[in-house]
């Protein structure tokens, strides 16, 4: 039982949402792309290096504990974008 989120920001065609216990990450123009989610305190929960081939991923956060997150996702130009969810 988890908040949708809906997605916080675009940049450079890149997308970052949440659903259903997974970041959805997308990238239209750079595959290599980094992850990052931190905790309501700020702290780092997880941090991911991916390569989006097909140009999206589905990363789980299943084993997050209920809390409140932002999940921030960077190309290697520095683009950025990002959402913040909730996980009951």
């Amino acid at each position: 039982n988890a908040i949708r989120s809906t997605v916080a920001s675009r940049s450079g065609g890149m997308s970052i949402a949440y659903s259903g216990e997974q970041l959805l990450v997308k990238s239209e123009e750079d595959p290599s792309v980094a992850v990052a989610v931190y905790a309501a305190s700020g702290a780092m929960v997880m941090n991911l290096h991916l390569n989006l081939e097909a140009g999206h991923d589905r990363i789980s956060v299943a084993s997050l504990p209920a809390g409140i997150y932002v999940a921030r996702v960077r190309d290697s130009e520095g683009n950025e974008c990002a959402t913040k969810f909730a996980k009951k």
